[in-house]
Formats: C-alpha cells, structure tokens, sequence
C-alpha cells in the first residue's frame, strides 16, 4: 500500500512540475530515479519499479507511458490518447472546450450560445392584404330634400352622403415586399422593402335638385351655423359634387442581427437598424354648377399631406423550426424612435366659364382659401411598433411557404382630412350670395397629429441556403 501511494505521488509530482514549465524551456529527458522501497521509509536506498516496465517522459517531449503492472504503451500526444487532447486549452489562449464537444465547419460549437442557428442566406417575396386606420372627416358632401332646400335647412333633414359617419374608410391593400439576408458566425445582416397599391374613395352625386339638392356643408364664421353651398337647386340650376380621397404607403429597412440565448425556440436573435416609413394621401372636392345662360362656374379644395418617418429600431427574432422539413413558427417584433417629416399642400380655385370670354379663376374654393392657402410643414418625434407573426412550413431546408399576421403603428401623421375647416367666412366670396361678414379669419390651418396603425395577412415563398 505504501509502495503505491508513494510511487503515484511521485508521478503526480512530476506532472505538476511539467505543466508549470514554460514552452521552450522545459528540461531535458530522463528517467526517473528508482529507490528501494523494501527499505524502512526514511532510509537512504533505492525504490525499484514496481511491475513497470519503461519510462515516463517529460510533458510534451516523446516517450511512452505504460500502463501500470501491464506490459506495452500507449503515446502521449497521439489522437485519441486523452479527452480533450488538440482542443484549445487555457494554456494556448483560448477557452476551456467541453469534453467531446461538436466544432462544425464554422469553426464554432454548436453549443455556443452566440452562434446564429438560420441559413447562411436567404431570400423571400411576401404578398401582402393590409388594411389601415381610416381618416376622420367633418361631412363634405350632403343632399337635402327639394322643399327644405334653402340655406339654412331645418335640422334633421341633411344627409351625408361622403364620408359615412364622418370617417374615410379604404378597402383592403394588396402590395409585395421583397426580404434578403445573409449570416455569418454570430452576426447577420438582411434588408426588406415593401409597396402597396394607391388605394381611393370617392362618392359623387349631379342632378338638377330634384328629388334632392346636392351640396357642401359649412359653418358660417359670422353666425356659428351651418349652412350649404349647393351645386344643383331645382328650376335655378343644375350641377353636382364628388369628392375623392387616395392613400398609399410604403417603406423599407436594414437590420443586423446578433445570435442570442435560446429560450423557448431553436433560434433567437437580436435585431438593431434603421427604419423607412411613407404615406401619402389625398381629398380633393369639385363641384361644378351650370346655369340656364350657359354660364358655369367651378369650385375646387385640395389637401395633400406626405409623412415620412425615419427612425431607429431595435427588436428581436425567435424561431421554432424552419429549417428542416415540417411545421414552424417565425415571431419577430420591433419598436423604434425617430422624426417624422410632414408636409400638407392646400389648394383651392374658382372658375367662372362665360360663353365668348376667357374662364375667370380667383385663388380660393370653399374650404381652401384666404389664410389656410399653400404649404406647411414641420418634424414631429414619433415612436413606432412593429410585430411579424408567420406560421411556416418546409417541404425541405431550403423552400419554406408561411403565412401570417403583420401589425405596424406609427404615433403621429398627419392626415389631409385633418386639415380641413369646415367654419368659413363667406364674407365676400364672389360665388355665395346672402353672405355673412366676419372679422374672423377662417378658414385657417391648425396641424392635427393622430396614431396610424397597418395591419393585415401576409402570404409568402422563402428559399434559403
């Protein structure tokens, strides 16, 4: 029992004094002294080698290593001789690698929980069906009954026919976005860009004020009530009103990924960029009118407002599946901070057409003139949301088919219809007769920032590498 104890203590002894040994200076090879442990301990003799046959070398030189009361060796420093053995170690630099760990080509363990799990590359088209938040509007086209067709009809007996319940509401939107990327080791990088078709409302009536007259409501600056510029008035004249409004947006944005700890999923990632956002719109009113002597007189508002956001957005992408064949699920959410630039151009004319003369044209409609005429413009900081949820499909690792719900919400735009005021004072405006005059300055422009969220159903083909 003593003669083993001491002989491994005496192996342990030289292990240690090896491994403190720096590179290049380790001392030279030898064998190991042999005393004689059938001495008392504490007595001068030898120790011979108990069932041992050969040498043991100094760490890191060659030299065989046998085992113990067994004749043969085994070589230090060969494949296969110690766990671990070749892998980077503290002493060479790098970090301490589990015992049988996986090293693919990339070079890192599939353990790491930095390492990105998705396609080297990737590419995908979407077909989008998105719906967005209507605009608000006062009432911009009415009618009112041939007997109660006077300036100031009795209330309860105007109806409107544009917008119903004073809102603006745009159908569906069919548009694509284009999606590519690329990962490395632990960072990523991909891109996406989206357009949707212009979509429009428009309503229009024209008669000759039978069985109702048509109109534009207002509210007169000078008395506070409302009253109506008609376009048709049975045995006067006849004419109509149509009103058109137009929206569409689009956007685009970078993004760079890094991998993340996976909780949950069998990927996830972090996500950081730059973000795009536009939308432009449109209401336009004209309202021609044409009397018994030929004679015709047009009336026409525009408003026009553009907004674009440019932002900062950080976020994060987690992912079940998706990259063998089989079902998955993609989550991806973003929020972000930045400007929104907005813009709105007012414009407002009216004609008169004679037989014989050249049209007449004053600056100015019903609802764009005087004050509130030209451009405007200002930067507004604004915070945006961002959520992709896609159920995903692989007929193999490299095609994938999803679908999906998107939801997009942008705190502040400004809307055309927002600009729009209905008080008016009509003192003067060549085309009204019976006007009231008023010192008030209206109408006039007041910006009116409101929420604009986009939401819908995302269908779309995936290759990937």
């Amino acid at each position: 029992m003593c003669r083993a104890i001491l002989v491994g203590s005496v192996c342990l002894l030289t292990a240690v004094d090896a491994w403190g040994q720096v590179p290049g200076q380790l001392p030279p090879a030898g064998p190991l002294p042999v005393y004689d442990l059938s001495a008392p301990v504490g007595v001068s003799g030898t120790v011979p080698s108990v069932g041992v046959s050969g040498t043991v070398p100094s760490a890191g030189l060659s030299g065989t290593v046998p085992s113990a009361g067994v004749s043969g060796s085994a070589p230090v420093g060969t494949a296969g001789a110690l766990p671990g053995a070749g892998v980077a170690g503290p002493r060479d630099g790098g970090p301490p690698a589990a015992v049988g760990a996986s090293v693919p080509a990339r070079g890192i363990p599939v353990d790491d929980p930095w390492a990105i799990t998705g396609p080297n590359a990737y590419v995908s088209l979407d077909y989008l069906m998105w719906w967005y938040t209507p605009m608000n509007s006062v009432p911009l086209l009415v009618t009112v009954p041939t007997a109660f067709a006077v300036p100031n009809p009795p209330p309860g007996v105007t109806s409107t026919v544009f917008p119903v319940g004073n809102r603006i509401s745009f159908n569906r939107g069919d548009g694509l976005r284009l999606n590519a990327g690329l990962n490395w080791q632990r960072w990523g990088v991909d891109v996406s860009a989206f357009y949707l078709e212009r979509l429009s409302k428009a309503a229009g009536l024209a008669n000759a004020g039978v069985p109702v007259a048509i109109g534009q409501p207002y509210v007169r600056a000078g008395t506070g009530g409302q009253t109506i510029l008609y376009a048709s008035l049975p045995n006067q004249y006849v004419g109509g009103v149509r009103v058109a409004a137009e929206s569409q947006v689009w956007g685009a944005e970078v993004n760079a990924r890094h991998a993340f700890y996976v909780f949950l999923a069998d990927s996830s990632d972090v996500l950081t960029g730059l973000r795009y956002f536009g939308l432009q719109e449109s209401v336009t009113m004209f309202s021609p009118s044409f009397f018994p002597n030929g004679t015709a007189l047009n009336v026409s508002d525009s408003f026009r407002s553009l907004n674009s956001f440019y932002g900062w957005q950080v976020g994060w992408n987690k992912r079940v599946g998706g990259g063998d064949a089989g079902w998955g699920l993609d989550v991806t959410t973003k929020s972000g901070i930045g400007g929104v630039h907005q813009r709105v151009d007012v414009y407002g004319a009216n004609v008169f057409l004679a037989p014989g003369f050249p049209p007449d044209v004053e600056p100015g409609g019903l609802y764009a003139r005087g004050l509130n005429l030209g451009s405007y413009s200002r930067n507004r900081f604004a915070f945006m949301q961002d959520l992709d949820i896609k159920l995903t499909y692989n007929f193999n690792p490299h095609v994938q088919v999803y679908a999906g719900y998107t939801l997009f919400y942008l705190s502040s735009v400004m809307r055309p219809t927002e600009a729009i005021d209905p008080v008016v004072n009509d003192g003067g405006i060549r085309y009204i007769a019976n006007t009231t005059p008023s010192v008030l300055n209206r109408p006039n422009f007041i910006w009116k920032g409101t929420g604009f969220v986009v939401q819908g159903i995302t269908l779309g083909l995936r290759l990937q590498y």
